[in-house]
């Protein structure tokens, strides 16, 4: 997955891995140099997406006359994601968007946000995917359900004017 060309890892440590159970887990800070937008006075971002869970490539043909072979698309089957987002002292988030759950079949993607203090949010994203294939049949709902997930990755969060550092990602990353 491509992070952007104004994404910089800055370190990687807490690594943990477990062979027997084909778990990583680690921690790592990243620098954001992307430009903020605004909308008004208000400053718009939108978190980096570091997990693959979920692409407009598997969904992007009008319908399907065979079954999408799902592990051939996918080799995680569980996904981990938190981020803790800040912005300067003297700034606050001010437009947050909602928690969403999405499911089909045993697929599920979750994104809960939380606001910890005015500039402090904590992003939660537990995405489950299955690796049973996609019948031609069910790929209408499957290409509603991705499309619903690809529209919550991209969701802006605001906040108010003042500085804004330039290292507002802190990020901690599970995958399973």
């Amino acid at each position: 997955n491509n992070l952007g060309s104004q994404i910089k890892i800055d370190t990687i440590y807490n690594i943990n891995k477990d062979i027997k159970k084909a778990n990583l887990r680690f921690s790592t800070s990243i620098t954001s140099n992307e430009k903020i937008n605004k909308i008004g006075s208000t400053k718009i971002i939108q978190i980096p997406n570091i997990s693959s869970a979920y692409s407009t490539h598997i969904i992007n043909e009008e319908e399907r006359k065979y079954p999408i072979v799902y592990n051939s698309y996918e080799n995680v089957d569980h996904y981990i994601t938190e981020y803790d987002i800040y912005i300067g002292k003297s700034e606050k988030f001010t437009e947050i968007p909602k928690n969403q759950f999405l499911k089909f079949k045993k697929h599920q993607y979750k994104i809960d946000y939380k606001l910890v203090n005015n500039n402090h949010l904590k992003v939660v994203i537990d995405a489950v995917t299955d690796k049973e294939n996609i019948l031609p049949t069910e790929y209408p709902e499957f290409k509603s359900y991705v499309s619903a997930v690809l529209e919550a990755k991209e969701a802006f969060i605001g906040f108010g004017i003042s500085s804004f550092k330039t290292s507002p990602w802190d990020i901690f990353f599970e995958g399973f």
